[in-house]
Formats: structure tokens, C-alpha cells, sequence
């Protein structure tokens, strides 16, 4: 099978040429609609990893009241052992990007290639998801990107539930220390795992939600728009719908390109 990334690269370039640079990242509006795979019930994470398990003056003495920093969390996770993905993986994926951002991207979990390099988004995904950065007018060293679980399933699969509890105080903690103004879920297990909710895909992506005063915007997985297509318009309303939010509360950034005119396709 020739390397979808490639395929995708050339249906972009014959698309750019025929509409400019404002085709919806080489895909004109009218492809068809897609629903991501899903299983009946996603688990939703109810552990409190945040729970006091000792009087203060114990935690203080101790240290534990301390809020820890970002490299200590990072060293925990490296650590971890507490689920079965720990014994499989070659390294540990915890997140990348800038310490003060102002957006937190949340994917569904790292892949072979995030596996090898112990960064997320490092393959054909991360070069989709960088190319829907730029097209947000961001970098990758301005924003953060992060998972729910820090180690790679076998075969792409889903995190099952106790995967997802295992890694759930590191994620927490992140966004506690990130503190970012906004959050992006990529896929509904990204979303399950930040607002703690079984809806599905296209439910939470047609309305805002927050986490702890923080906003929070769900499209897709990138990873599901290398096998189809058509979610592409999705994805690009997606993102035209935080660049508004962006935009009043922020406006730093040069308008977004739009999409292709409905029709300009024949």
C-alpha cells in the first residue's frame, strides 16, 4: 500500500493548485461524512488521584504538600509500572511543547513511532496534526501535546479502562501545571479522559465544555483523518470554530485561511 501520508501530500497539492491556498488543507467541502469507530460503552475515569492520604502538617513535613513540578511528574511517569502497557514500551511518551501554553492538545495515545521517538505525534499523524497547527496559525513550541496514557497499546487500540485510570493523576497534574487557557481534545478518548464523559464523538464536538474554568473544544483524532478523508470538513470547522473563540479573546494571530466556496468544485 503506498504511504498514505504521500497520497494525502499529492491529493493536497492537485487540490491547492485547483483552489489555492484557502482548500480546506487540500479537501474541498462535500466529502463524506464519517463517524470514528466506536465501542458501546467508553470507560469513564473515575479515580481521584488528588485524594489526601495524610494530615497536612504530615504532608508539609514530607514534602507532598509541595506542588511538584513538571520534570518531577515527568520522572514519575518515566517510572511508572502500573499497568500493563509499562512492560511493553520503549520509551515514554509524556508530552512536549512549551511550559506556559496557551492551548493544551490532548491526543488518544502515542503510536509506534511516539513509542520510538518518546514524543508525541512523531510519524504520519504528527505531520497531519502539524499541518493542522499551521493552518491555525500555531507552532508546535507555543502550545503543548500531551495523552492520556504515556505508553503505546499493541496493535493502535484503544486504552482500555484500567490503562486509562493508571495514567489519570499524570494528566491531571499536567493541566494543573500547564495551566493553559484552552484545551483541544483529539478524539473522543481524549475527551472521555479530560471531561470525564461517555458521549460520543459528534455530540461533544457541536458544543464548548470546560474543565475546571478552562475551555475546552473536541474534534477528531488525526490519526483518523489518514484513512478517511472526508472528515477532513469536520475538522476544519473545528478549528474555525476555536480560531473564533481565539480570536475575540486573544487576536494576535492573522486570520485563518477558509475553505474552498461550495460548488467552486463543479
Amino acid at each position: 500500500m503506498a504511504n498514505s501520508l504521500d497520497t494525502l501530500e499529492a491529493f493536497w497539492q492537485q487540490q491547492s493548485a485547483l483552489y489555492g491556498d484557502a482548500a480546506l488543507l487540500g479537501i474541498p467541502r462535500g466529502t463524506a461524512s464519517f463517524t470514528e469507530q466506536q465501542p458501546n460503552v467508553l470507560p469513564v475515569v473515575t479515580s481521584d488521584p488528588f485524594r489526601e492520604t495524610a494530615p497536612a502538617a504530615q504532608q508539609q513535613a514530607s514534602g507532598i504538600g509541595r506542588k511538584k513540578t513538571l520534570a518531577e511528574v515527568a520522572a514519575e511517569a518515566t517510572a511508572c509500572t502500573a499497568c500493563a502497557l509499562s512492560r511493553a514500551r520503549t520509551k515514554v511518551v509524556f508530552g512536549q511543547g512549551s511550559e506556559k501554553p496557551r492551548i493544551l492538545f490532548v491526543g488518544e495515545a502515542p503510536d509506534k513511532d511516539d513509542d520510538a521517538a518518546g514524543l508525541p505525534f512523531s510519524g504520519q499523524t504528527g505531520a497531519l496534526f502539524d499541518r493542522m497547527l499551521k493552518r491555525m496559525g500555531f507552532a508546535r513550541g507555543e502550545v503543548y501535546i500531551t495523552f492520556p496514557v504515556k505508553c503505546k497499546p499493541p496493535a493502535n487500540r484503544q486504552p482500555a479502562a484500567d490503562e486509562l485510570s493508571a495514567c489519570h493523576s499524570f494528566l491531571q497534574q499536567q493541566i494543573s501545571l500547564l495551566q493553559p487557557r484552552y484545551i483541544f481534545c483529539l478524539g473522543r478518548v481524549a475527551a472521555a479522559s479530560v471531561l470525564n464523559t461517555s458521549a460520543d464523538i459528534d455530540t461533544l464536538r457541536s458544543s464548548e465544555h470546560q474543565y475546571k474554568g478552562i475551555r475546552v473544544f473536541v474534534t477528531h483524532n488525526p490519526a483518523a483523518l489518514l484513512h478517511n478523508q472526508g472528515l477532513f470538513w469536520a475538522v476544519f470547522e473545528d478549528m474555525k470554530r476555536f480560531r473564533a473563540v481565539y480570536d475575540r479573546e486573544i487576536g494576535d494571530k492573522p486570520p485563518m485561511p477558509d475553505a474552498a466556496k461550495p460548488g467552486k468544485n463543479g
